[in-house]
């Protein structure tokens, strides 16, 4: 299991700006749950992009749709880095229950009949009903 989480090659003694000592160090002090909980996280990140391409929406779609649920749109980048396993680890473990409820919600309504489209512009009709000055995200 600890092959997967190997280190990238070093670059004059430093990995993503990090001292190789350090990341070496940090790699011990994970433990077994920790190092399950990377392998599921890594997993969904997986079946989450399979989902979406599946589904027919691209990242900056899933983005949209978020929006309205959580008071503020998920960039494109932040789907990708997700999909990609390129956020900390906490904001991975933040964002997995919200990607699984989408993938379920939208499930359900592509089941019902609803279009990519239909699904795409309810996400986005709702966050301009909510983008007033009263918003608590504008304070």
């Amino acid at each position: 299991m600890a092959d997967i989480y190997a280190l990238p090659e070093p670059i004059n003694g430093e990995i993503f700006g990090h001292k190789l000592e350090d990341l070496e160090e940090a790699l011990k002090l994970l433990t077994e749950a920790d190092m399950k909980k990377l392998d599921e996280l890594e997993k969904f990140a997986m079946f989450f992009k399979n989902a979406r391409v599946n589904f027919g929406f691209t990242q900056l779609d899933v983005g949209h749709a978020l929006g309205p649920r959580y008071g503020a749109e998920f960039s494109q980048t932040t789907i990708s880095r997700f999909e990609a396993c390129n956020l900390s680890f906490k904001n991975m473990c933040k964002l997995q229950p919200i990607l699984e409820q989408w993938i379920c919600e939208t499930e359900k309504a592509l089941l019902n009949g609803t279009s990519v489209g239909a699904i795409v512009e309810l996400g986005t009709s709702r966050k301009s009903i909510t983008d007033d000055e009263d918003s608590p995200m504008k304070r």
